[in-house]
Protein backbone atom coordinates (compact mmCIF):
# COMPACT_ATOMS: atom_id res chain seq x y z
CA UNK A 1 0.00 0.00 0.00
CA UNK A 2 1.40 3.13 -0.87
CA UNK A 3 -0.16 6.71 0.55
CA UNK A 4 0.84 9.72 -1.61
CA UNK A 5 0.81 13.40 -0.03
CA UNK A 6 -2.15 15.37 -2.86
CA UNK A 7 -4.15 18.00 -0.47
CA UNK A 8 -2.48 21.25 -0.87
CA UNK A 9 -2.60 23.70 2.48
CA UNK A 10 -1.31 27.34 2.79
CA UNK A 11 1.84 26.59 5.02
CA UNK A 12 0.47 28.25 8.06
CA UNK A 13 -2.71 25.52 8.46
CA UNK A 14 0.21 23.02 7.54
CA UNK A 15 2.24 24.58 10.66
CA UNK A 16 -0.69 24.87 12.70
CA UNK A 17 -2.06 21.19 12.43
CA UNK A 18 1.23 19.61 12.96
CA UNK A 19 2.01 22.42 16.27
CA UNK A 20 -1.29 20.94 17.62
CA UNK A 21 -0.31 16.97 16.52
CA UNK A 22 2.58 17.49 18.48
CA UNK A 23 1.62 19.39 21.66
CA UNK A 24 -1.18 16.57 21.84
CA UNK A 25 0.45 13.58 20.99
CA UNK A 26 0.56 12.98 24.87
CA UNK A 27 -2.55 13.07 27.03
CA UNK A 28 -3.57 17.00 28.59
CA UNK A 29 -5.75 17.98 30.57
CA UNK A 30 -6.72 20.72 28.37
CA UNK A 31 -7.81 18.54 25.67
CA UNK A 32 -11.55 18.35 26.29
CA UNK A 33 -11.46 22.16 26.48
CA UNK A 34 -9.87 22.29 23.05
CA UNK A 35 -12.41 19.94 21.55
CA UNK A 36 -14.88 21.86 22.89
CA UNK A 37 -13.90 25.30 21.26
CA UNK A 38 -13.30 23.79 18.35
CA UNK A 39 -16.86 21.74 18.14
CA UNK A 40 -18.47 25.70 19.06
CA UNK A 41 -19.07 28.55 16.57
CA UNK A 42 -16.07 31.10 16.03
CA UNK A 43 -15.78 34.58 15.37
CA UNK A 44 -14.02 36.76 14.06
CA UNK A 45 -13.47 40.02 16.33
CA UNK A 46 -11.10 40.93 19.20
CA UNK A 47 -13.94 40.41 21.50
CA UNK A 48 -14.19 36.48 20.65
CA UNK A 49 -10.33 36.31 20.90
CA UNK A 50 -10.23 37.61 24.36
CA UNK A 51 -13.32 35.65 25.59
CA UNK A 52 -11.35 32.41 24.41
CA UNK A 53 -7.71 33.86 26.47
CA UNK A 54 -9.86 34.52 29.57
CA UNK A 55 -11.84 30.96 29.46
CA UNK A 56 -7.80 29.21 29.00
CA UNK A 57 -6.55 31.29 32.30
CA UNK A 58 -9.36 30.64 34.43
CA UNK A 59 -9.19 27.32 33.31
CA UNK A 60 -5.48 27.05 34.77
CA UNK A 61 -4.18 24.35 32.25
CA UNK A 62 -0.27 23.42 32.93
CA UNK A 63 0.13 23.97 28.94
CA UNK A 64 -1.62 27.55 29.10
CA UNK A 65 0.89 29.24 27.13
CA UNK A 66 1.17 26.70 24.62
CA UNK A 67 -2.95 26.32 24.21
CA UNK A 68 -2.71 30.26 24.33
CA UNK A 69 -0.18 30.18 21.24
CA UNK A 70 -2.22 27.85 19.24
CA UNK A 71 -5.03 29.97 19.42
CA UNK A 72 -2.83 32.96 18.57
CA UNK A 73 -1.74 31.42 15.40
CA UNK A 74 -5.31 29.73 14.58
CA UNK A 75 -6.99 33.51 15.01
CA UNK A 76 -4.14 34.98 12.94
CA UNK A 77 -5.07 32.60 9.70
CA UNK A 78 -8.96 33.97 9.85
CA UNK A 79 -9.77 36.07 8.06
CA UNK A 80 -12.92 35.40 6.71
CA UNK A 81 -15.84 32.61 7.14
CA UNK A 82 -14.22 30.44 4.71
CA UNK A 83 -10.93 30.30 6.42
CA UNK A 84 -12.10 30.00 9.97
CA UNK A 85 -13.82 26.81 8.63
CA UNK A 86 -10.56 25.45 7.48
CA UNK A 87 -8.56 26.25 10.90
CA UNK A 88 -11.51 24.37 13.07
CA UNK A 89 -10.34 21.59 10.02
CA UNK A 90 -7.16 21.97 10.96
CA UNK A 91 -7.19 21.57 14.63
CA UNK A 92 -9.41 18.47 14.33
CA UNK A 93 -6.57 17.45 12.08
CA UNK A 94 -3.92 18.16 13.98
CA UNK A 95 -5.64 16.34 17.28
CA UNK A 96 -6.62 13.37 15.32
CA UNK A 97 -2.96 13.09 13.85
CA UNK A 98 -1.42 13.77 17.49
CA UNK A 99 -4.28 11.36 18.52
CA UNK A 100 -2.29 8.62 16.42
CA UNK A 101 0.86 9.72 16.90
CA UNK A 102 2.55 6.77 18.13
CA UNK A 103 1.04 4.48 15.35
CA UNK A 104 2.16 6.80 12.67
CA UNK A 105 5.59 6.17 14.17
CA UNK A 106 5.56 2.65 14.49
CA UNK A 107 3.50 2.35 10.84
CA UNK A 108 5.20 0.54 7.76
CA UNK A 109 3.15 4.09 5.69
CA UNK A 110 1.03 6.20 6.53
CA UNK A 111 -0.83 9.77 4.94
CA UNK A 112 -1.76 12.79 5.91
CA UNK A 113 -4.65 14.50 3.21
CA UNK A 114 -3.30 11.92 0.56
CA UNK A 115 -4.23 9.27 -2.31
CA UNK A 116 -4.77 5.81 -1.41
CA UNK A 117 -2.93 3.69 -3.57
CA UNK A 118 -3.49 -0.56 -4.14
CA UNK A 119 -0.74 -2.72 -5.17
CA UNK A 120 -1.79 -4.74 -8.14
CA UNK A 121 -1.12 -8.61 -8.22
CA UNK A 122 1.92 -8.49 -9.29
CA UNK A 123 2.78 -5.55 -7.36
CA UNK A 124 4.56 -3.79 -10.26
CA UNK A 125 1.97 -1.59 -10.29
CA UNK A 126 -0.19 0.56 -8.11
CA UNK A 127 -3.65 2.37 -9.04
CA UNK A 128 -5.19 4.95 -6.92
CA UNK A 129 -8.51 4.36 -4.97
CA UNK A 130 -11.04 7.20 -5.99
CA UNK A 131 -14.58 8.29 -5.94
CA UNK A 132 -15.56 9.86 -9.37
CA UNK A 133 -18.71 11.61 -9.32
CA UNK A 134 -20.86 11.83 -12.55
CA UNK A 135 -22.28 14.99 -11.22
CA UNK A 136 -18.69 16.69 -10.55
CA UNK A 137 -18.85 20.01 -12.68
CA UNK A 138 -22.97 20.13 -12.45
CA UNK A 139 -22.89 23.72 -10.91
CA UNK A 140 -26.55 22.61 -10.31
CA UNK A 141 -25.30 19.76 -7.59
CA UNK A 142 -22.51 22.07 -5.98
CA UNK A 143 -22.54 19.20 -3.27
CA UNK A 144 -21.59 16.37 -5.45
CA UNK A 145 -17.88 16.03 -6.19
CA UNK A 146 -15.61 13.23 -6.45
CA UNK A 147 -13.25 12.50 -3.77
CA UNK A 148 -9.45 10.86 -3.79
CA UNK A 149 -8.21 11.38 0.05
CA UNK A 150 -8.17 10.29 3.13
CA UNK A 151 -7.17 13.01 5.66
CA UNK A 152 -5.00 10.35 7.51
CA UNK A 153 -3.94 6.41 6.37
CA UNK A 154 -1.88 4.11 8.50
CA UNK A 155 -0.81 0.70 7.33
CA UNK A 156 1.42 -1.81 9.47
CA UNK A 157 2.37 -3.76 6.49
CA UNK A 158 -0.95 -6.31 7.44
CA UNK A 159 -3.61 -4.06 9.19
CA UNK A 160 -4.94 -0.42 7.85
CA UNK A 161 -6.49 2.55 9.47
CA UNK A 162 -8.23 5.20 7.11
CA UNK A 163 -10.23 8.01 8.67
CA UNK A 164 -11.88 11.38 7.54
CA UNK A 165 -11.74 13.61 10.31
CA UNK A 166 -14.38 16.83 10.50
CA UNK A 167 -15.43 19.06 13.28
CA UNK A 168 -19.20 18.21 13.09
CA UNK A 169 -20.51 14.88 12.39
CA UNK A 170 -23.08 17.60 10.34
CA UNK A 171 -20.55 17.98 7.53
CA UNK A 172 -19.70 14.44 7.07
CA UNK A 173 -21.43 14.45 3.29
CA UNK A 174 -22.03 12.29 0.20
CA UNK A 175 -18.35 13.09 -1.18
CA UNK A 176 -16.89 11.88 2.02
CA UNK A 177 -19.38 9.10 2.89
CA UNK A 178 -18.79 7.43 -0.69
CA UNK A 179 -15.32 8.23 -1.19
CA UNK A 180 -14.57 5.99 2.08
CA UNK A 181 -16.92 3.38 0.96
CA UNK A 182 -14.80 2.87 -2.57
CA UNK A 183 -12.05 2.73 -0.29
CA UNK A 184 -13.56 -0.03 2.20
CA UNK A 185 -15.00 -2.22 -0.94
CA UNK A 186 -11.24 -1.63 -2.90
CA UNK A 187 -9.96 -3.19 0.62
CA UNK A 188 -12.24 -5.82 0.66
CA UNK A 189 -11.36 -6.98 -3.07
CA UNK A 190 -7.96 -7.00 -2.27
CA UNK A 191 -8.50 -8.98 0.89
CA UNK A 192 -6.36 -6.39 2.80
CA UNK A 193 -7.79 -6.17 6.34
CA UNK A 194 -8.35 -2.59 7.82
CA UNK A 195 -11.35 -0.67 8.99
CA UNK A 196 -12.84 3.25 7.80
CA UNK A 197 -13.52 5.57 10.30
CA UNK A 198 -15.03 9.11 10.50
CA UNK A 199 -13.29 10.54 13.53
CA UNK A 200 -15.64 14.37 14.78
CA UNK A 201 -15.40 16.42 17.92
CA UNK A 202 -18.78 15.13 19.09
CA UNK A 203 -18.85 11.93 21.61
CA UNK A 204 -19.60 9.03 19.71
CA UNK A 205 -23.17 8.45 20.05
CA UNK A 206 -23.81 11.51 19.45
CA UNK A 207 -21.80 11.54 16.47
CA UNK A 208 -23.06 7.98 15.37
CA UNK A 209 -26.77 9.10 16.04
CA UNK A 210 -26.34 12.50 13.62
CA UNK A 211 -24.50 10.43 10.90
CA UNK A 212 -26.71 7.38 10.85
CA UNK A 213 -30.18 9.79 10.48
CA UNK A 214 -28.12 11.71 7.46
CA UNK A 215 -27.18 8.07 5.92
CA UNK A 216 -29.25 5.49 7.51
CA UNK A 217 -27.98 2.35 4.38
CA UNK A 218 -24.62 2.70 5.35
CA UNK A 219 -23.05 0.67 7.60
CA UNK A 220 -19.38 0.11 6.59
CA UNK A 221 -17.54 2.08 8.66
CA UNK A 222 -16.95 2.96 12.40
CA UNK A 223 -16.50 6.66 14.59
CA UNK A 224 -14.62 7.93 16.85
CA UNK A 225 -14.19 10.88 18.82
CA UNK A 226 -11.22 13.49 19.03
CA UNK A 227 -12.41 13.68 23.15
CA UNK A 228 -11.44 9.59 23.42
CA UNK A 229 -8.84 7.11 23.32
CA UNK A 230 -7.80 6.12 20.07
CA UNK A 231 -9.42 3.38 17.96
Amino acid sequence: MIFERKDVYDELIVSLTITVAQHFSVNRKSKRFFVKLIRGKWLISDEFKKSVKDKISALEFEDEEEVNLIFEQAFSCCVDQKSVDKVRGALAEGLLLGLYGESIINSKSFGWGANVKLLSSNKKNAYRVKYSCPRHCDLESAECYSRETVDLGIWDGEYGRFFECKTRPNSVGRPEINYMKELYTALKKKNIKGKVFFATTDSVENAKMKINKKYPEENFFEIISLEDSIA
